[in-house]
């Protein structure tokens, strides 16, 4: 399938809304639990794991919820949490986030936190002082986060790895008042290698590419985009062997193939498509895209290179996730009175509509 035809299909879903209630045999998740004030963080051996913040006490309380006991068990609370870019990095039996605190005027305490899944214990790893209160993370053989500090006119992105070794960064520059040098757009993990959108600023000219880092964080090679650069941040990059999910602040974006001399653009959608990603745990290969506005979801398989559409039969998608085994898939759905459901549901069970290649 031709990308001309993938892009006709995405402009129907977008011109063609059909509101249909649920129809699959899906779980419905309740334990009496408040979802549309809750953030759900990852699903771990049939556990889902979320927060929820409490405007009184002015702290993000931590929860555990079985779904098999439908118990609620309370696993820590960090107080006066004020800004968390919401991104996690995962690393088999634990998740990684990042909170930050202002300290002063554009100054944050950034505490870096780990979820333990299996003993289902938080902590505090490591705290440091940023400008930048958005932090986001991936994990290689540690956690490796992107940090933005500000030296008077100069800014400095860094990607700084946490692990035993504490080895050193990735760091780019660049001159606020003369508008030159290179800034970090964003960055990701996939298969021991570590990718890194750059954006190279002189005197108001701009070029994008992506470099290639490995474990050891030597420079291998790099990628040059050839796209129609936006005024909008990435707010997301994900890559998946030959393949690279990108997402704009204004929700639009794309979904490319890595060639040899830059990248070739598959498909392309709008803000009102605002195709968001879930991506499955220890399967790097595959991952699922998902419209909040349309309810449509797709399985993209970039070792077939093939994409299905799913009969998930939904609409106002709020939220999705797969658990740590591929097995089971959670989605929270709006209900026309505004309050918000929560449903989980075997993957093995849900219906392909249709299959495109991707070649």
């Amino acid at each position: 399938m031709n990308r001309k035809n993938i892009v006709a299909l995405f402009l129907i879903v977008c011109i063609v809304f059909i509101n249909i209630e649920i129809k699959v045999q899906a779980e419905v998740i309740d334990g009496k639990i408040d979802w549309e004030s809750a953030t759900i963080l990852t699903i771990y051996d049939e556990k889902i794991f979320f927060s929820i913040y409490d405007k009184i006490t002015d702290r993000t309380v931590y929860f555990q919820y079985n779904v098999e006991s439908d118990k609620c068990n309370k696993i820590g609370e960090i107080d006066n949490q004020e800004i968390s870019s919401g991104d996690i990095a995962y690393n088999n039996d634990a998740i990684f986030f990042w909170i930050s605190k202002k300290k002063e005027r554009n100054i944050y305490n950034a505490i870096l936190y780990s979820l333990d899944l299996k003993r289902s214990e938080l902590k505090p790893i490591t705290a440091i002082e940023v400008n930048q209160p958005l932090i986001y993370v991936e994990y290689l053989d540690g956690v490796i986060s992107y940090i933005g500090k500000i030296y008077g006119k100069y800014g400095k992105g860094i990607l700084y790895r946490e692990n035993e070794k504490r080895q050193a960064n990735i760091v780019k520059n660049y001159n606020n008042k003369n508008n030159k040098g290179e800034f970090i757009e964003q960055f990701t993990v996939d298969q021991e290698l570590i990718y890194v959108y750059v954006t190279n600023y002189d005197y108001g000219q701009k070029q994008s590419y992506i470099e290639v880092y490995n474990k050891e964080l030597k420079k291998i090679k790099q990628i040059m985009l050839a796209i129609n650069e936006k005024d909008s941040m990435i707010l997301s990059m994900k890559i998946y062997e030959k393949y690279i999910y990108m997402k704009y602040w204004d929700n639009s974006g794309f979904l490319a193939r890595i060639e040899d001399k830059g990248i070739t653009v598959l498909l392309e959608w709008d803000a009102y498509l605002a195709l968001d990603i879930c991506e499955t745990l220890n399967e790097s290969n595959k991952f699922f895209l998902y419209s909040r506005n349309t309810g449509k979801v797709w399985l993209v398989d970039s070792k077939r290179e093939v994409i299905d559409e799913l009969d998930l039969r939904c609409s106002n998608l709020r939220h999705m996730l797969v658990d740590n085994k591929n097995e089971n898939i959670l989605y929270e759905l709006y209900q026309q009175n505004g309050s918000c459901k929560v449903y989980y549901q075997p993957i093995g069970e849900i219906d392909i509509l249709s299959s495109y290649s991707l070649r």
